[in-house]
């Protein structure tokens, strides 16, 4: 969400995976699809920035896992080898 008074990001929305959770895995998602440049823009204005960054940073680092683990869950093979092919 976009508050266009006072040009600041107000809120995020994401209904996919609705619940009480740890912030850093959606900035984690904000890393990943939009890139360093932004992400680093948005945590810079969270307190704990440098906590909330490093998990960030790991729970990216588990995407390729997660993609090749639903692969294996629901006899998908293209998201397997998607996921799995950095390991190779």
């Amino acid at each position: 969400m976009w508050n266009p008074e006072s040009s600041r990001i107000t809120g995020v929305i994401d209904f996919g995976g609705s619940c009480l959770g740890d912030p850093a895995y959606d900035f984690a998602g904000i890393l990943s699809s939009y890139g360093r440049h932004f992400f680093d823009m948005c945590i810079s204005l969270c307190p704990n920035d440098s906590e909330l960054s490093d998990r960030a940073n790991f729970y990216k680092s588990t995407f390729a896992l997660q993609e090749a683990l639903h692969g294996i869950e629901n006899d998908d093979k293209q998201a397997f080898e998607s996921g799995i092919k950095g390991f190779r």
